[in-house]
């Protein structure tokens, strides 16, 4: 049994509430071999970035590196209802309790600070070019059976649809050293996120997509279908749920159909609390079967980690986001002397074509690569030796999905980075 708080209060309401019991269900723990898969499977799947003003932003993973590895991992289903078996310790033993499943990252976290340097400050604009999660995708139905993996991306640009609220108690003094612990929440009606600015994205699972085996795990990078534009010093996030294409009764068990389960660290190791840092708003938060309960207090939102008045083992979700500054602060990267000047791309967006214009101050080789967001080459465009002047290029991109792309144009081993999107 874990204890949450009920609905706390609004940052403005200035009013608390008591605690209640819910109950989290079963966490399957995983093998530190698995683990260890894991890790290098995340450390290894965007080395290859080349964009200079964009990283990957992964709280789980980011406060296991500084924490000196001590987190443990778990997975459990990922689940529309209850209304099916599923099964833990033995067949049928218990059923789906994570329905949805939203994270929020925030850049300018000191934890994300790297040598001393921040992409991403209070005062920079971003935007939301993917997002990574790590799962376990399984199937067991025929292979014309299509299920859906639903990704909904938000930011708090608008702060009713992100509201700011806390929880004060003793035992948040007592479990985070804080009298007062603050959070953004993500509301929803159902599993559905309530915002009306989200970004929606459905990405159908057929059977190349499943793992090989009970041992493996999945990795999905997919990228909004339009830009997300998150304003200076306010956050983004995803929540993210699994629809069936299959139909099923309260009487069969998950496991023997198609299922996917999610990933999740619990930060201090097993039976801890995790570290909270004030005005810190990165956070994991699900939407458990109790939740979904009409009347209950948590009823139109996720419940975020910090709501467990008990260990919880799902406190940080493995799930990643690429965020790209301002154009104006660091998308330019120039020689000493501004041998090389490069335009962004016009239309951008587009499909088709686009043209991008640059100039040179002297006689250079010119080239021109394209990469997708996983950091892939996925077109080169030599121009040989151009004259010092005024020149243009065309990107032919009708052979490319759409989605957030990258092309750097090298003269004389200097480079510039920008960002273009294709629909």
């Amino acid at each position: 049994m874990r204890k949450i708080y009920l609905t706390l209060a609004l940052a403005m309401a200035f009013t608390w509430v008591s605690a209640q019991n819910f109950q989290s269900g079963p966490v399957e723990k995983i093998p530190a071999s698995q683990q260890i898969a894991l890790k290098k499977a995340i450390a290894n799947n965007h080395k290859e970035t080349k964009v200079i003003n964009s990283r990957w932003y992964d709280y789980a993973s980011t406060m296991d590196f500084k924490l000196g590895g001590v987190s443990s991992m778990g997975r459990t289903f990922l689940f529309p209802d209850s209304n099916i078996l599923a099964s833990f310790a033995a067949p049928g033993d218990g059923k789906p309790w994570v329905h949805a499943i939203a994270t929020i990252v925030d850049p300018k976290s000191d934890w994300f600070e790297e040598n001393g340097f921040q992409l991403i400050t209070a005062a920079t604009p971003y935007t939301l070019d993917s997002v990574t999660i790590y799962c376990k995708y399984y199937r067991n139905t025929a292979s014309t059976i299509v299920d859906t993996l639903r990704f909904e991306f938000f930011t708090s640009n608008d702060h009713s649809e992100v509201p700011q609220y806390y929880f004060s108690s003793a035992n948040i003094q007592a479990n985070y050293g804080t009298d007062t612990l603050f959070f953004k929440a993500t509301l929803r009606t159902g599993i559905v996120l309530d915002a009306v600015s989200k970004v929606v994205l459905n990405v159908p699972l057929n059977e190349v997509d499943s793992t090989s085996g009970m041992g493996g795990f999945n990795i999905f990078t997919v990228a909004p279908p339009t830009l997300v534009n998150v304003a200076a010093n306010e956050v983004v996030g995803v929540a993210i749920t699994f629809l069936p294409g299959y139909t099923y009764t309260p009487m069969d068990t998950l496991n023997n159909f198609n299922y996917v389960s999610f990933y999740s660290y619990e930060e201090n190791g097993d039976n801890t609390y995790p570290n909270y840092t004030k005005r810190d708003w990165n956070t994991s938060q699900i939407t458990p079967t109790q939740a979904l309960v009409p009347g209950n207090s948590w009823e139109t939102m996720f419940i975020p980690e910090w709501a467990y008045t008990q260990p919880f083992g799902m406190e940080n979700h493995l799930i990643e986001f690429l965020l790209t500054g301002d154009t104006e602060f660091t998308s330019i990267e120039k020689s000493e002397n501004n041998n090389l000047n490069v335009a962004q791309n016009q239309p951008n967006p587009f499909t088709g074509t686009t043209t991008v214009n640059y100039s040179l101050d002297k006689t250079a080789k010119v080239s021109v690569d394209v990469y997708n967001v996983a950091g892939a080459k996925v077109m080169s465009l030599g121009q040989g030796t151009q004259a010092a002047g005024s020149h243009s290029i065309q990107i032919d991109a009708s052979e490319l999905q759409a989605g957030i792309y990258y092309y750097t144009l090298t003269a004389d081993g200097y480079s510039v980075t920008k960002k273009m999107v294709v629909y």
